[in-house]
């Protein structure tokens, strides 16, 4: 695998569907450069590598291996890394007021690889009464999930819907290794046991239906990314926040369960 500047700055360029003229237009550095760039012929600057970054809009953590590759230390601090001097204590208070101000309705904070890496006690008590809370991730919880038995009503209509946010994060950010593998295994799944992969289009809202004891409770998410923070690991995350699709699920909350 060739892992040089030019190789990963064509990917990436390609991915979010750039030619190079076009790429060289909007970003102010010349055609020429940039075919010398990706061929190898020429090395960049830090700041070129930078800018076509953040033009592209490529995540924190590849901008920091593009800088690496090309002789440079990188510049985005990773709060994963003993090194890390880089205080996070606001960020993670943002996190922990938006789970708190999300009750009495379930939030979760979840990482690149879909970890729970936070959640508020409405979404720790679904979890619990899933299944779910043994399992750290998500995905892996739906792997592992046994259709004709779930908790969750329409497996494979949430299945298909979480197979297909997969792809699209790993579109757009690249995906660890670890990501595409859940991938790969969710989407085996659901093709080895001939699940129902049908949407219903005729919501508001994307929904998931779950049995909890006696109450059929349908929720939608809104999704929080954390792409303004700096730092490599924190700015992968997203916070997901679960909201009642019917009226019955509101009662379920308001009414103090």
């Amino acid at each position: 695998m060739n892992d040089s500047y030019g190789v990963i700055l064509k990917n990436w360029r390609k991915q979010r569907r750039y030619s190079q003229l076009q790429l060289s237009v909007e970003s102010g550095i010349s055609s020429r450069h940039l075919s010398f760039l990706e061929t190898g012929r020429s090395m960049p600057s830090k700041d070129t590598v930078i800018k076509l970054g953040n033009f592209l809009k490529i995540p924190k953590r590849e901008i920091n291996r593009m800088l690496s590759v090309s002789g440079y230390a990188p510049v985005f601090q990773d709060s994963e890394h003993p090194s890390n001097t880089v205080d996070m204590s606001p960020v993670l208070f943002a996190m922990d007021t938006l789970l708190a101000n999300h009750m009495p309705l379930p939030a979760l904070v979840l990482n690149r690889d879909w970890d729970v890496v936070k959640a508020n006690p409405a979404a720790i008590n679904i979890m619990t009464k899933l299944g779910f809370a043994n399992t750290p991730n998500l995905i892996e919880s739906f792997i592992l999930d046994d259709p004709n038995r779930s908790s969750v009503i329409n497996w494979g209509e949430t299945a298909s819907v979480l197979l297909s946010r997969i792809t699209y994060e790993i579109d757009l950010a690249g995906g660890s290794e670890r990501l595409i593998q859940l991938k790969n295994a969710l989407s085996e799944k659901l093709q080895r046991d001939n699940l129902s992969q049908e949407i219903d289009y005729n919501q508001a809202a994307l929904s998931t239906t779950f049995q909890l004891d006696n109450h059929r409770l349908t929720y939608f998410s809104l999704v929080t990314q954390m792409g303004a923070v700096l730092d490599t690991t924190t700015s992968e995350y997203k916070v997901e926040l679960m909201f009642p699709s019917n009226e019955e699920t509101k009662h379920f909350h308001y009414e103090g369960h």
